[in-house]
């Protein structure tokens, strides 16, 4: 799962909560607001009526914006309803804090674990000092640990969400052989890339295949097949620049996507990675790579027709007698 992917499912994920919770927040506050009104706390429906307003166009913002925004944005004003309510308490000289333990829950879902920690620590002691005049130093100071308690496990549930979500980011887009980046993750690059605006700089695509590999596993067993594998992942990782990926693409094949990449700077390099395996020690085995090249312009073609033409160019450098570079035409 590529860190599009992950996010995108985040998204889903935070503007259907944030539908359920937007409907039940208005029908509580409403039935707050009646309750109030028997009670004749006129500011508090007022208060109660114009969350319930602005919530009503959040809602209606769900479904008429895409989901990142909208999704996103309620829980913003969420947030901003829970940090007024401690002002507006303060003022009307009444106790709201059984309503503050939503603030630190609303801002995990805004902010990553650092700046949530942060902003809810500092919502926290504003919350705290407001309340003492009203409250008293001992309910004041249950709320306080109350509060802190429940930042402590909101934090640590979130700090372990987001390790988690790193892992599962990484294994899921990596070959677990090779500790290269999968396939998948190399289709969803390439719908990236050929999104890309019709007059930006050319691409390079690279397609590897270690020759005669089946009668590796033949002769040799498929754990020393594994173990080539691995090695030469290495060897190509080890020759390529630190921000250009090498993908597993299939079996004994490996791929290779240089942006921004002319002809002549991805034969140099092609050459460069056939080299360093060609010459790499690889015990009573001697191990070659062939390789196609070709480079794709944004808006001439689909980049699917470049790969076609880079696995062409493939077969081509082993029929010609392989541990060769060839650029398709």
């Amino acid at each position: 799962m590529r860190d599009g992917s992950y996010w995108a499912l985040r998204v889903q994920v935070r503007w259907r909560i944030a539908v359920v919770l937007c409907l039940f927040f208005i029908a509580t506050v409403l039935s707050l607001a009646i309750f109030n009104a028997r009670s004749g706390f006129v500011a508090v429906v007022a208060l109660d009526l114009i969350i319930a307003g602005i919530l009503t166009v959040c809602l209606i913002l769900l479904f008429a914006l895409d989901r990142e925004r909208s999704g996103f944005a309620f829980f913003v004003v969420v947030a901003a309803i829970f940090a007024f309510l401690p002002v507006f308490a303060w003022l009307q000289g009444r106790s709201f804090h059984f309503w503050y333990y939503l603030f630190p829950v609303s801002v995990t879902f805004i902010l990553s674990v650092r700046p949530a920690l942060i902003l809810s620590i500092v919502y926290g002691v504003a919350a705290v000092a407001l309340s003492h005049p009203i409250m008293g130093v001992l309910d004041t100071a249950r709320l306080g640990f109350s509060y802190f308690v429940l930042v402590g496990f909101v934090s640590t549930y979130a700090f372990l969400e987001h390790r988690a979500g790193a892992m599962l980011r990484f294994y899921s887009a990596r070959d677990p052989l090779s500790n290269c980046y999968n396939r998948r993750t190399f289709n969803e690059w390439l719908e990236r890339i050929e999104k890309t605006p019709a007059d930006s700089p050319p691409c390079a695509l690279l397609l590897l295949d270690i020759d005669h590999f089946k009668a590796v596993n033949d002769h040799h067993g498929h754990l020393i097949g594994d173990r080539i594998i691995t090695q030469v992942a290495a060897v190509l990782g080890a020759q390529l620049p630190s921000k250009v990926p090498l993908y597993r693409f299939g079996g004994e094949e490996f791929a290779v996507v240089l942006e921004g990449c002319d002809r002549t700077p991805a034969l140099t390099l092609a050459e460069r990675l056939r080299t360093a395996v060609a010459e790499h020690d690889f015990g009573a085995l001697r191990i070659t790579l062939s390789i196609g090249v070709a480079i794709w312009c944004p808006g001439e073609r689909r980049i699917r027709d470049a790969l076609e033409a880079a696995d062409t160019a493939l077969y081509q450098a082993k029929h010609a007698g392989r541990d060769r570079v060839h650029l398709a035409t």
